[in-house]
């Protein structure tokens, strides 16, 4: 796992090395340098394999082609011997050179070889290209600006604003935010930074800025026999798991006592031949999941650590996780997952985690408005309640807030459209930003078994009857874990990774929320209105509304964010 930057139009060192320099989080372990006239490439690595010989900016035999590569290629060992099969002869034991080596056989069809988690740029001297490509659900994060003669690109937005570029909000993208907590699609926040979709790839050759989708994927629900489908899982999974274990160094996984995080270290206890190390954290309260994960711990003999989070800690995190964010994002389960991989990083440089299996499974609450007796509701009624379950300020609530014009929202008809719609959606730009952001800034690598490109091939062919059937989720993967799991762990009432926010802000967030809010110039010059933020503000007794600690949050986050980066553009 490492950061990435680079540039193509320019040569300017001091640049390079700044914009590589603030992606230190990624990568403490090392860094590299690599300028050829107009094209630079940068490198942060933090090292996982081969950590003698894997030092980036990594080339080709004769030099003429370079790689900085940020992630983990879990089937390198297989393509490598294909390719010395063919005649490729390897200096390194580390996946970057097989991904070299792949495209010199293969050329940009190399990718459809690759399975893993990654974002790469490959400098092709003899072409005069720059060839760069995201994995194929968006795991690793790429950034990129072209202003028509200058080309960059970086992990994180931050390290782009290192090249001066000009800070504007982007209003659509802003509106994005305010309705679903994160900017979906190719946009940020910013005008002109953009991210490389997922299972893209890119090419620049100082003229011509070309994109193509070399991976898709349709959810189709055809397969329905349980048998099947069970097999299949157990098979695929298992598979997953044992990739992802390969490491030079220490590994672990965060344990909620969920289902999926259970199932995750169940298939790693089967796999190891050491105790696996299980990290889990708590808010002190009496909805906590802690005990679930003890269990488990218990079941499969884990090094178990834990730590609860207090909220007295959160105005400070908030900033600090702004900061590693770069977008704003107000998913407030960044916090804890945050907190989980400082503590792992303190035992471990790999984690395994279980997001990823309530999308793919149909495991939401959400998605039971496509079951049981809602099937027979009109699809606009179906739609309109799940996207009320996916938006916060909707369209009345964000004329009261910034009088903004009415935003489009997806019309979700099936099971199926909706888990088609967070694969694309929420799953690369919110929840694997969370897992990226909050990992990489404890220098920590996170790898997702349910997020494989075989699991995603397995859950899109599945009827949504074996997803869900009257309201339960994720049926055919809790049949499928009854050799594995105990049942008071697969058929316990689903809570999820929830943060509570309420008694939060009943508590010393409430002051801080007022006088962040209320007080800030940043909000006033974005146009908000005072008197909406005042009404939905917490009192003593609590909010007024449902919804209302969330909106609450979703503000601050932006404001925090606003102060970071755009104090010096407001």
């Amino acid at each position: 796992m490492c950061g990435i930057c680079g540039f193509y139009g320019f040569e300017n060192k001091d640049l390079l090395k700044r914009m590589t320099s603030i992606l230190k989080h990624r990568g403490p372990d090392d860094s590299g340098y690599f300028t050829d006239k107009n094209v630079s490439l940068g490198h942060r690595r933090l090292s996982i394999i081969d950590l003698k010989t894997g030092h980036q900016p990594m080339f080709n035999e004769d030099g003429l082609i370079s790689i900085v590569f940020n992630g983990e290629i879990y089937n390198y060992k297989e393509i490598r011997k294909d390719l010395e099969k063919r005649g490729h002869r390897f200096a390194t034991d580390s996946d970057t050179e097989t991904i070299i080596h792949a495209y010199e056989e293969h050329y940009h069809k190399c990718l459809e070889k690759l399975r893993g988690m990654f974002a790469f740029a490959i400098w092709d001297s003899s072409r005069k290209q720059l060839f760069l490509a995201r994995d194929h659900v968006g795991i690793k994060p790429l950034y990129y600006h072209y202003d028509g003669e200058r080309f960059f690109f970086a992990s994180e937005i931050k390290s782009l604003l290192e090249a001066g570029i000009r800070k504007n909000i982007d209003m659509e993208s802003l509106e994005d935010y305010l309705t679903f907590g994160f900017v979906r699609g190719d946009k940020t926040i910013y005008e002109g930074i953009k991210k490389l979709l997922p299972g893209h790839c890119m090419t620049y050759d100082g003229t011509q800025l070309l994109q193509r989708r070399y991976w898709n994927f349709r959810v189709l629900g055809i397969d329905k026999d349980f048998a099947t489908a069970e097999a299949d899982f157990r098979e695929i999974f298992r598979d997953s798991v044992k990739l992802r274990m390969i490491s030079d160094v220490p590994l672990g996984a965060f344990l909620s006592g969920g289902v999926d995080s259970s199932a995750v270290v169940a298939y790693m206890s089967q796999l190891s031949k050491e105790p696996v190390k299980t990290f889990s954290v708590g808010f002190g309260q009496e909805n906590d999941e802690l005990e679930y994960a003890r269990f488990v711990s218990e079941q499969f003999g884990t090094d178990h650590t834990e730590k609860v989070v207090e909220y007295k800690d959160m105005p400070g995190l908030i900033e600090k996780l702004v900061w590693h964010a770069d977008d704003p994002m107000s998913d407030a389960a960044l916090l804890p997952t945050y907190m989980m991989s400082q503590v792992a990083a303190e035992k471990v440089k790999v984690v395994l985690t279980g997001e990823g299996a309530d999308e793919l499974f149909g495991g939401y609450v959400r998605y039971g408005y496509f079951s049981g007796k809602y099937r027979f509701a009109p699809e606009a009624v179906r739609s309109r309640m799940y996207m009320y379950q996916m938006t916060l300020f909707r369209d009345k609530e964000k004329k009261q807030l910034l009088e903004s014009a009415a935003m489009t929202i997806p019309t979700i008809g099936n099971l199926n459209e909706a888990i088609d719609f967070e694969l694309r959606n929420s799953i690369p730009d919110q929840l694997l930003v969370k897992v990226d952001r909050a990992s990489m800034a404890s220098s920590l690598e996170a790898r997702v078994p349910f997020l494989d490109t075989e699991m995603i091939r397995l859950g899109s062919r599945l009827h949504p009857d074996l997803k869900m059937k009257d309201g339960i989720g994720k049926i055919f993967m809790k049949r499928a874990l009854e050799s594995e799991l105990p049942r008071n762990i697969i058929y316990r009432k689903k809570h999820g990774f929830s943060v509570p926010l309420n008694t939060w802000f009943r508590e010393d967030l409430k002051d801080y929320a007022s006088r962040v809010l209320l007080d800030s110039e940043t909000n006033k010059k974005m146009g908000f209105n005072e008197e909406y933020i005042r009404k939905i503000l917490p009192t003593k007794q609590g909010f007024k509304r449902t919804g209302d600690a969330f909106r609450v949050w979703r503000l601050l986050v932006l404001n925090a964010w606003q102060e970071k980066f755009m104090s010096d553009a407001l």
